[in-house]
């Protein structure tokens, strides 16, 4: 008998310390060796540790570590007393089954005389079975279990554990049957007896109708098929030459690797490389994945995440010749734009399981229809991997089984494991699935989709319910500038989008077909050294400068060329050239170098700044245009009608900032702003500060005198006293006010910190820039998201909504911890909208209902300026976003445009509808769903545009290039036709849905 730590097996404990929990299973696949199974003739009899029956004479006791608490000790000396054989504190199974041998033995030997005559006979089959079951005589103490086949003995152990776990997952069904076990106990005992014998043949025989027997067991109360899929999480430094040779076609493997991980593993282990080459053709093994690194996550923009699954199949095309059809990711990947990304880019199905840190929705189902913002879905599975080296994963093994019969149409467990890893426990699966799929069928990822009905559940889950782990796994592998980094990350792929937008342009004017080559190679290189393969070489600087450079190199050329294009020489006048490379008009300000002429502030420049502090112009650009302001001989434009100019007010003076449309309070005693407020409206729209955080929140004692000194003010945030303030720009287009203070420990009075604010607004414009120099002297450590200096926000209404950035649209901001690094907006209704740009920096922190830090240093960072813009009642946050983060480029030029001073090149409407990317067709095959075969261009040239909606409002883009297409078409990420789109006066017509990306492909 076998004491268990629990009543019964209907609450048989599934949560124990590992030892613990490896014990106790292997005690139940011990008593299955064949020479206890032959003498008990009958399989293990459980009893509670907390009340056994007493009636032990003469009986062997297994006794886990696990039951002996619960045991009473005069039971032990009961028990001992009456001739029982207690067994405990075995280490393995070897150790246990010599234990057990030598008590069988002592037992035998003992009561060899009373039952020399006695012979034991297996109980008849019962009614209608088709196997007869043989009588033998009863094995002896002189039988050796030595002799056994090890393969043998480990399938009788295997079917031992599947015993137990069928029990198990009967009692967690709640099916109690009128089976007969007097059935299952011949064969295995037949099996047994036969084993000993050395008769192996025939023992494998009744080992394999004792499995079917256990399989129609389970199909009384499950009758339909449930599927088990091995998951190995491969990682190359783990991977040796042996790696796959066991691989079998009975049990297939599904692969999960980065391309990025197969090119490294592959180049290292070229055996290696031709045997998974072979398994996989033959159905033995199944790779997964998709994306190229580990650089993708949610801070990552709609290009970035393109060219992930983009460069990932094309690896995994160049090394498998095939590309995976079940996406999965080992890192965080996943938002309300994934299914979407996944769908287009060709995927059947994926699984929804965070294998990494991080904040995903934990829901758990086998196959459900995972549905993106935009209404895209894919199949997908949810259920997280069961670890196969841990015995403790095995006791919840039938907890997890049983919730995904009771729960899903189809059953299904995954085992996740690392390369050449296993356990004993998790191999007696694997033995008792080459006789029958008792607990289920090993599968690929791709079979369980195909054979499995299509879950009719439909899960669409909300942007605020994914965190990624990136801020914390960058501080803790000790990265040098972890928020520099990432805000580098998202610039320069901006920066890069830009530079490429500027040359397709350029080409299109000269009528010539951009070398996609060039673009290519450098987004190649770009991305690819966005993030680090090796924990221990982690770059300073992320791009390189060399990856800068050449990036800053592609836009200067393209710049030449768009000037060289637009202008003649047979026009005199020097000036400049303003190009807007977003497809919106816009109002902009432009700072320009002191050797750039400096236009009058005629339309369409609205006001001109020369200052030694600010150089610039506010100016209206066209959209995805240039305009030309010359200071030469070139035709001026015609003198506006003179009318009497409004008095307006000083911009800056003392601690107040002035435009046409607010005034900003600069506070004297912290150097933040006090308030923004509109003059038609008393309410204070926001307030700003630079502190610090601390990792926990203290008690501050209060320096009133008065009789309330005895309370303390509990707050987590340090106090920022400012030393000096002054006006350091008053108009006629800029006014600035420079603070400078200390941020300090209430506490102790330490300065934690020197600071420099310059807070600035701009005549024209609705907006307010913050420029921040930090001195800490003291660094944050621990936690990024607890302990780290701030620029931290307030606003009046705790009811506003607010909303934030992911993938570059918008969704509302749930939780504590936002991560966006294009906008933060905070809305009190539709009018009044106050949206904070970050410039890129993505991780942001609610303090309460309306306070937010944007936060700007964490342990290891090194940057220490920083910059800051928050709009007033700006309707389209995201549009703002991208054209702050590349403002237009400066031309000069030695001879004015030759036949207009301003034009638009591309434009999209209406504002809710961004563009991405203005690419090279090359690439986009334009295959029809119908054919395999690329359809013939029949069109002198085109060019392909992504445009994305950011707000979740479905709309009819209008997209207009200088060229009027003859055909416009709607394709997937791989160029397959989705449909044919309407071209009415040379407007595209895009119909979209609300977060919907639509890549358009123009020819004429």
């Amino acid at each position: 008998m076998i004491l268990i730590p629990s009543h019964g097996l209907e609450d048989f404990p599934s949560a124990l310390g590992e030892d613990e929990a490896k014990q106790l299973l292997d005690a139940f696949a011990v008593m299955f060796h064949p020479f206890v199974l032959a003498h008990a003739e009958h399989v293990w009899s459980p009893e509670p540790a907390a009340f056994p029956s007493h009636d032990v004479v003469g009986r062997i006791v297994l006794l886990p570590d696990a039951s002996r608490e619960l045991l009473d000790e005069s039971w032990l000396e009961t028990a001992d007393s009456s001739g029982a054989t207690i067994l405990e504190g075995w280490t393995d199974r070897a150790e246990l089954a010599e234990m057990l041998i030598d008590a069988y033995r002592s037992y035998l030997d003992a009561t060899s005389d009373a039952t020399s005559s006695d012979s034991t006979e297996m109980e008849s089959s019962e009614e209608g079975a088709s196997t007869p079951v043989e009588t033998s005589d009863p094995p002896t103490t002189e039988t050796e279990p030595a002799s056994i086949d090890p393969e043998l003995l480990l399938d009788f152990y295997a079917l031992g554990s599947t015993f137990l776990q069928l029990e198990l997952l009967t009692h967690r069904m709640h099916y109690y049957s009128d089976r007969d076990d007097s059935r299952f106990r011949q064969l295995a005992t037949s099996a047994a007896k036969s084993a000993l014998e050395g008769n192996d043949r025939q023992a494998r025989q009744f080992l394999s109708q004792s499995f079917e027997y256990l399989l129609e067991v389970r199909e009384r109360f499950h009758p339909i098929e449930s599927y088990l899929l091995d998951l190995c999480l491969v990682i190359p430094r783990m991977v040796d030459d042996t790696f796959s040779e066991n691989f079998e076609s009975t049990h297939p493997i599904n692969l999960l690797a980065d391309a990025q991980e197969w090119q490294e593993l592959c180049q290292e282990h070229p055996t290696v490389h031709q045997r998974l080459l072979s398994k996989a053709q033959k159905g033995e093994v199944s790779f997964l994945g998709g994306t190229f690194d580990a650089a993708t996550s949610a801070n990552t923009s709609v290009p970035q995440a393109e060219w992930q699954l983009r460069h990932g199949r094309e690896v995994f095309r160049e090394l498998f010749n095939s590309e995976p059809s079940v996406w999965a990711t080992k890192h965080f990947d996943f938002g309300p734009m994934t299914p979407q990304l996944l769908r287009r880019s060709g995927y059947k199905a994926a699984l929804h399981v965070l294998l990494a840190n991080g904040l995903a929705p934990e829901d758990e189902h086998t196959c459900f229809q995972w549905s993106g913002a935009d209404g895209s879905s894919l199949p997908a599975l949810s259920r997280l991997p069961i670890v196969i080296s841990g015995a403790e994963s095995f006791l919840r093994l039938p907890e997890l089984l049983s919730e995904s019969m009771h729960g899903d149409q189809t059953a299904a467990a995954v085992f996740a494991s690392w390369p050449n890893s296993s356990s004993e426990l998790y191999e007696d699966l694997r033995r008792a699935h080459r006789y029958a799929p008792v607990l289920g069928k090993f599968v690929t990822f791709s079979t369980l989709f195909e054979e499995c009905e299509q879950g009719h559940q439909i899960q669409r889950f909300e942007a605020g319910q994914y965190l990624s782990p990136e801020l914390i796994v960058a501080v803790a592998a000790g990265e040098k500038n972890p928020l520099g980094n990432l805000q580098n990350r998202w610039l320069w792929r901006m920066k890069y989008d830009a530079a490429a937008t500027i040359t397709m342009l350029s080409n299109l004017i000269a009528g010539k077909q951009t070398d996609s080559t060039v673009l290519h190679e450098l987004e190649d290189d770009l991305e690819s050294s966005l993030h680090w393969h090796d924990s221990d070489n982690i770059p300073a600087v992320i791009p390189s400068t060399e990856i800068r450079d050449r990036i800053d190199e592609l836009s200067h050329q393209a710049q030449s060329s768009f000037a060289q294009l637009i202008t003649g020489s047979a026009n005199a006048g020097t000036g400049l050239v303003f190009v807007n490379p977003h497809p919106i008009a816009r109002r902009y300000w432009i700072d320009l170098p002191e050797d750039a002429p400096l236009p009058t502030a005629v339309e369409p420049v609205v006001a001109v700044q020369d200052s030694p502090q600010h150089r610039g112009v506010v100016i209206n650009l066209p959209a995805g245009g240039f305009v030309f302001t010359g200071t030469g001989s070139s035709a001026p434009p015609e003198p506006a009608k003179p009318r009497r100019k409004k008095k307006l007010p000083a911009m800056a003076e003392e601690n107040v900032l002035r435009s046409e449309f607010f005034e900003a309070l600069i506070h004297p005693q912290t150097g933040g702003i006090a308030y923004v407020r509109d003059y038609d409206r008393r309410p204070k729209r926001f307030s700003q500060q630079l502190t610090y955080r601390f990792a926990h929140e203290r008690a501050i004692p209060s320096k009133d005198d008065s009789h309330f000194a005895q309370f303390e003010e509990k707050t987590a945030y340090a106090e920022q006293r400012c030393r000096s303030m002054k006006v350091t720009c008053n108009g006629p287009t800029i006014g600035e006010i420079e603070s400078t203070g200390d941020i300090v420990d209430q506490v102790n009075g330490n300065v934690l910190a020197t600071f420099t604010q310059r807070t600035r607004i701009t005549r024209g414009l609705r907006r307010i820039d913050i420029d921040m120099e930090i001195e800490p002297r003291e660094l944050p450590s621990g936690d990024p998201w607890a302990n780290y200096y701030t620029c931290r926000f307030a606003w009046n209404d705790s009811g506003a909504s607010i909303s934030r950035s992911l993938r570059q649209q918008a969704f509302a901001a749930r939780g504590q911890r936002l991560e966006s690094p294009d906008f933060i907006e905070v809305a009190e209704n539709a009018e009044l909208r106050t949206t904070i740009l970050p410039n890129g920096l993505p991780c942001h922190r609610r303090s309460d209902h309306r306070m937010l830090d944007t936060i700007l240093i964490v342990p290891g960072e090194k940057s220490r300026k920083f910059k800051i813009s928050v709009l007033v009642d700006d309707p389209h946050p995201l549009a703002s976003a991208m054209a702050d983060a590349v403002p237009p480029y400066v031309i000069p030029v030695d001879s004015a445009p030759a036949t207009t001073q301003s034009a638009w090149l591309v434009q999209l409407q209406p504002r809710n509808v961004s563009m991405l990317q203005l690419l090279p067709a090359e690439g986009l095959p334009l295959v029809d769903d119908d054919s395999d075969e690329p359809e013939q261009p029949t069109f002198a040239d085109s060019v392909a545009v992504r445009v994305l909606e950011a707000e979740g409002i479905a709309v009819t883009a209008n997209l207009q290039l200088f060229i009027e297409p003859q055909r416009a078409t709607r394709v997937d990420l791989l160029g397959r036709v989705i449909d044919e789109l309407e071209v009415v006066n040379g407007t595209v017509l895009i119909p979209m849905r609300g977060y919907e990306m639509a890549t358009v492909l123009l020819q004429w």
